[in-house]
């Protein structure tokens, strides 16, 4: 098994210390006005994952064996 196949991972949110489904509480940021950081780029959305509940950006990390 390649140990850095995409099932090895899952999102979390480092913020709230939580696993999350990506497509349901992790999401591409696309709406510029409910993200936070759209000063900082250009009116726009920041575009990455983020955890639905704080708007913190999702992390990928190795799931535990």
């Amino acid at each position: 098994m390649d140990r850095f196949a995409s099932e090895n991972y899952v999102w979390y949110c480092p913020e709230c210390n939580v696993e999350l489904t990506r497509g349901d509480d992790a999401v591409a940021c696309e709406d510029p006005a409910k993200c936070p950081n759209t000063e900082d780029w250009g009116g726009d959305a920041c575009g990455y994952i983020v955890h639905t509940e704080c708007h913190g950006v999702a992390k990928e990390r190795r799931r535990s064996q």
